[in-house]
């Protein structure tokens, strides 16, 4: 196993033992929502670090427009990930603030995923 494939692996390992360890279902949600954002993350941090088009003759190269959005959907999904946490988290919140949260975090790695171009595809 090559030493990067370990570096992305780690994370992914850790995320997922968090449900053995006894957490509510909302938590296991958080949980695998971290996963999946990590999993866009990796195509997003492909594609920004393409050379740019304005630069290179490549036809394989990224825009600076797309990247730019790509980061700051990445923090969108981010934050809203980190919030739906600290929502399930607090034992006064509603059933239906919970869902919502978690149901925003969702959208959010959506949006992500729908701006990474896919290469190759038909």
């Amino acid at each position: 196993m090559t030493m990067l494939t370990r570096r992305l692996l780690f994370p992914l390992l850790i995320v997922f033992a968090l449900p053995l360890a006894g957490c509510p279902e909302a938590g296991n949600e958080v949980a695998g929502l971290k996963v999946s954002l990590t999993a866009a993350e990796i195509g997003g941090k492909a594609y920004v670090e393409l050379p740019l088009c304005e630069t290179t003759t490549s036809k394989v190269c990224s825009k600076a427009d797309v990247s730019a959005k790509i980061k700051a959907a990445d923090q969108a999904a981010f934050d809203a990930i980190m919030k739906a946490g600290e929502i399930v988290n607090d034992p006064n919140t509603s059933k239906d603030a919970i869902s919502l949260a978690v149901n925003g975090a969702r959208i959010a790695i959506a949006g992500l995923t729908s701006l990474i171009p896919l290469f190759g595809a038909p």
